[in-house]
């Protein structure tokens, strides 16, 4: 297994948040960009036809180990009351193996993506407070 120690520091290191503002005014447009990371598990089975049934079960570090690429990021623009946001996500694992009792080597590849497009609009106002109405589209691919 290839050593993935190096990547997951540097994706740690650029989680963070980049903003720009013109000025204070709520007429003039505010913008924000961060980076981020998040990990998870993955547990479930694959049947493949006519072969049996496949589980399979890996937490963080087994999904770290196979991990190709990965890159997250939302961005804000808000001018007023109105407001326009992404979130784009982009994940590559890889991981080779044998099939039990059918004797044979494979290989997985999954590559997951998923964007999301909204608009929104501040309703309410306090201080530090606030409250959004958001809508928008989400995009999913798995492969």
């Amino acid at each position: 297994m290839k050593n993935r120690l190096p990547w997951l520091i540097l994706a740690l290191l650029c989680t963070g948040s980049v903003a720009a503002q013109t000025s204070q005014g709520t007429d003039d447009w505010q913008s924000r960009a961060t980076f981020y990371a998040w990990g998870a598990g993955l547990d479930g089975n694959l049947r493949i036809v006519p072969g049996p049934r496949l589980s399979f079960n890996q937490d963080l570090s087994d999904v770290l180990s196979s991990l190709d690429f990965a890159a997250m990021m939302v961005a804000e623009a808000r001018r007023g009351k109105w407001g326009v946001w992404a979130d784009l996500q982009h994940v590559v694992l890889t991981e080779n193996g044998r099939v039990p009792r059918l004797g044979f080597s494979g290989s997985a590849r999954i590559k997951a993506t998923g964007a999301l497009l909204a608009g929104s609009y501040r309703l309410s106002e306090s201080g530090s407070h606030y409250l959004d109405l958001i809508a928008g589209v989400r995009y999913w691919s798995l492969d």
